[in-house]
């Protein structure tokens, strides 16, 4: 008789050691938000059978554009006669939406991101008002992802219908189930579904839901955290309750960041990142562990 090992679950394992939600995010501040319906690799934009000519020209958008992502969308059921193409600028003072309806991926030789990222007015007819839900359901790349986001899923288009997507790789499988909310740039993990209602209604009020709150792609991992514990002490969460003043790395695993609110008060956070002596497997897929590291505020001014 042949022992077989249980199933890790990477996101059971970040729980269980009190991995810490914020300072996660991934930091990108364009996202390239194309539906494709074929099947998705691990790594889905170069495993894909888009033509190369076409995967040339928008990696060419990433090398060009710093900050910049792909993602592949889709929905349960959508029978459609273009493919729905996004473009999100999340940064942190202006944050837009772009919409587009492809005949073929071919449109995409012809398209300019620069000229939406400079504003011009050539694409003005694109700007759109939409909300979009991004949920990863990526199954090849992390079985968490498969596990619980399609609930999730469901769960927001309920509510938000054809605004709601399933995506590829946010980055973080183990905060499973994972979500982006463009183009505010918020994105949040271990989300429950009694929970759901409550994240979209502050969605659409401009509010950051602080307890799933993974961090702002706009900003660097200890800013996403400083700016948590910004939040957390004085019970403010609309996104422009705060702008970021400077970040300062004080020491190896050390930074001052300063915010500013709305009425030009200065805010001050000295936060560090220690490792708290836990190890986990930061994918299902992880061969080793990895140290569990925790931002914790040392001073706040």
């Amino acid at each position: 008789m042949t022992d077989t090992l249980p199933e890790i679950y990477c996101s059971t394992q970040s729980l269980e050691a009190g991995e810490q939600l914020f300072g996660s995010a991934t930091n990108y501040e364009v996202w390239f938000v194309l539906e494709y319906t074929r099947p998705w690799g691990a790594k889905a934009f170069p495993e894909s059978d888009l033509e190369p000519r076409v995967k040339t020209r928008m990696n060419s958008w990433l090398e060009s554009i710093p900050k910049s992502n792909i993602l592949f969308i889709r929905q349960s059921g959508r029978r459609a006669e273009s493919i729905r193409f996004y473009v999100a600028l999340t940064t942190e003072r202006d944050q837009k939406l772009y919409r587009f309806d492809l005949e073929s991926y071919d449109d995409l030789l012809k398209f300019d991101p620069n000229a939406i990222i400079a504003d011009h007015e050539a694409y003005a007819e694109q700007r759109s008002d939409e909300q979009l839900y991004l949920i990863c359901t990526n199954a090849r790349r992390d079985r968490c992802c498969a596990r619980y986001g399609p609930a999730i899923y469901r769960k927001l288009a309920d509510l938000a219908g054809e605004q709601v997507w399933q995506c590829t790789h946010l980055g973080g499988h183990r905060f499973a189930p994972t979500a982006l909310f463009l183009p505010q740039g918020v994105c949040y993990g271990r989300i429950h579904e009694s929970e759901v209602d409550e994240l979209f209604d502050s969605n659409r009020s401009q509010k950051i839901y602080l307890e799933r709150c993974r961090g702002r792609v706009c900003y660097t991992k200890p800013v996403q955290a400083a700016d948590q514990m910004l939040r957390t002490r004085t019970h403010k969460r609309h996104l422009d309750d705060f702008h970021l003043h400077s970040v300062k790395e004080q020491d190896k695993n050390r930074w001052q960041v300063q915010f500013v609110d709305q009425e030009d008060t200065l805010h001050t956070l000295h936060i560090e990142l220690y490792a708290t002596g836990e190890e986990i497997f930061t994918s299902c897929l992880a061969e080793e562990k990895s140290p569990v590291m925790k931002y914790r505020l040392v001073e706040a001014e």
